[in-house]
């Protein structure tokens, strides 16, 4: 449900295409696990650094997409999430030869119960802010941007700016889930 809120800013608010979203699932999956494992951190710094990192990639990713639209789009996306999957996932530095870096919850949440609770809570977290998103000034413009992006730009909206920060949005967003999709 997080995946599909973070989706829905890109897809559902600006109206582009993303078909390679699962490459930023991943990716925050793949720094938040190597960063718990690797340098001994608390699972919510290495679940931010694993935001951080989706957000760099997802701002990238929407500096290049700004200058393509539709099908093209389309395309650039389902190649990142190809790109990502088949050269991060194979190097056996980062994936422990392949076989998966294993890092284990905090005590307090081994449970899968409880475990549940904390990702239905950041869910509810995320949801809000969804919320709060389409009812504030850059949601209206996101909604604009979708429906005539000449139209939004007549009336002063930054078409070029809001995009970005919808592609920075939604990688957050996903890194955030990958890195709870982690300690699963």
């Amino acid at each position: 449900a997080i995946m599909g809120l973070s989706l829905n800013i890109v897809v559902g608010y600006t109206g582009q295409l993303s078909l390679g979203h699962q490459g930023f699932l991943g990716l925050g999956a793949l720094v938040t696990a190597n960063v718990v494992a690797q340098s001994n951190l608390p699972m919510y710094v290495g679940m931010g650094l694993g935001v951080l990192a989706t957000t760099a990639v997802a701002v990238v990713l929407g500096l290049v997409a700004l200058r393509i639209t539709g099908l093209y789009l389309s395309l650039i996306t389902m190649v990142f999430g190809s790109a990502i999957s088949a050269s991060l996932f194979a190097l056996p530095s980062l994936t422990n030869n392949n076989s998966g870096v294993q890092i284990r919850r905090p005590p307090y949440l081994s449970d899968n119960g409880d475990w549940y609770l904390v990702c239905l809570g950041v869910l509810l977290v995320v949801f809000f802010l969804d919320y709060r998103l389409t009812v504030s000034k850059t949601g209206r413009a996101l909604l604009a941007i979708k429906e005539n992006e000449r139209v939004a730009e007549a009336f002063g909206i930054g078409v070029t700016t809001y995009k970005l920060l919808a592609f920075a949005l939604s990688g957050a967003i996903a890194g955030l889930a990958g890195g709870l999709y982690a300690f699963r």
